[in-house]
């Protein structure tokens, strides 16, 4: 507590802080624009992004509502998807088991390589789950084209 006591009572210390003081007021405007600057490309890239995804959507609705058949295999494609999103959820499941049960069995005869191949697979696991949660996410955004097609079926 002396320590500190002596040191912020010294001139020196003062010094700095008013020197570092300065050097931050200068800095500061410099900082600020250069943040607002990226801060507005990243805005309007988000907002061009944003009105690609919604032409892109009108596109398919109207292509959608000029074809039936093409609604019916837009179904079946959002059928695809929960199906391959429960596929890869269970080989997720599957990967954790095989990589639990390795690691088990072989912690006594090769602990090094048991522990990298429970590794990878828990790897594996996770990469799983999501491409399951990547499917889902398909799968809802598929019903939502097709709730607003046909709101009467949903």
């Amino acid at each position: 507590m002396q320590e500190l006591l002596k040191q912020i009572s010294s001139l020196s210390w003062w010094i700095g802080v008013v020197l570092v003081g300065v050097l931050v007021n200068i800095a500061s405007p410099f900082i600020s624009r250069a943040i607002e600057r990226r801060l507005s490309r990243f805005s309007d890239w988000q907002r061009r992004r944003s009105q690609s995804k919604q032409e892109k959507r009108q596109t398919l609705l109207n292509n959608l509502r000029a074809d039936p058949h093409k609604q019916v295999l837009f179904a079946i494609a959002e059928n695809r998807y929960r199906v391959r999103s429960s596929n890869n959820f269970l080989v997720s499941l599957l990967a954790v088991g095989f990589a639990t049960g390795f690691l088990y069995i072989g912690r006594d005869i090769f602990p090094v390589f048991a522990v990298v191949i429970s590794a990878l697979l828990f790897l594996c696991s996770v990469v799983g789950v999501l491409f399951s949660l990547d499917d889902t996410r398909e799968a809802i955004e598929v019903k939502k084209i097709l709730a607003e097609l046909n709101p009467d079926l949903f």
